[in-house]
């Protein structure tokens, strides 16, 4: 749930938790919200473009409705990229969107993250060229099997969202660039047989 803060300051996600156990020390060392944090941090520092972020705090209360509260910027006027792909019919606008998000995608999976929650919801397009990822839970797995798992598992999850809304020449187009992308980076030449 994301509450706009009074005199345009900013936005406030409040985040419910996920799991059990709640305890206060699990919560404070590994909560959502201080993870997005850290995740933006890091996406950003490999240029890709993320809501900036000004903390984060938590509840050590078990009986807590929200586990942990994230303070960022309000996006300026958006288009989800899931609503970009159901809605938008020019083939040309549909190809760029898809080979700016392959580059990006090639880019965060090429510096060795991760995006545990790497879907189409999640990437929001501003101004028709602008890529801004958000829900940024990250991890930078140091084993090359982690690194390909969580990029089978990213390409699974922006398929299922996708679902009807790509036909099958955009979806291979989308791989092939993805390839063609992930040659480019440290940890990417690693990952090009993982790309289906």
């Amino acid at each position: 749930m994301i509450y706009q803060l009074p005199d345009d300051a900013g936005a406030a996600k409040f985040i419910m938790p996920r799991s059990l156990p709640r305890d206060a020390v699990r919560k404070y060392f590994n909560c959502q919200a201080k993870r997005e944090l850290q995740g933006s941090r890091e996406l950003a520092a490999i240029g890709l473009q993320v809501p900036r972020t000004f903390g984060w705090g938590m509840t050590p209360s078990p009986a807590a409705r929200y586990e942990s509260v994230l303070f960022m910027q309000m996006l300026p006027s958006f288009v989800s990229g899931l609503d970009f792909i159901r809605t938008e019919t020019n083939i040309e606008r549909r190809q760029r969107f898809l080979q700016r998000l392959a580059r990006q995608l090639a880019r965060l999976h090429g510096n060795g993250y991760v995006h545990r929650d790497c879907h189409f919801a999640n990437i929001c397009l501003v101004d028709d060229d602008t890529l801004i990822w958000i829900d940024n839970d990250i991890r930078k797995p140091v084993r090359r099997a982690e690194r390909a798992k969580g990029l089978s598992k990213a390409l699974a999850l922006l398929k299922s969202t996708a679902r009807s809304d790509l036909s099958d020449h955009e979806w291979k187009s989308f791989t092939q660039w993805v390839r063609n992308a992930l040659a480019d980076w440290p940890v990417g030449e690693h990952l090009i047989n993982e790309v289906f």
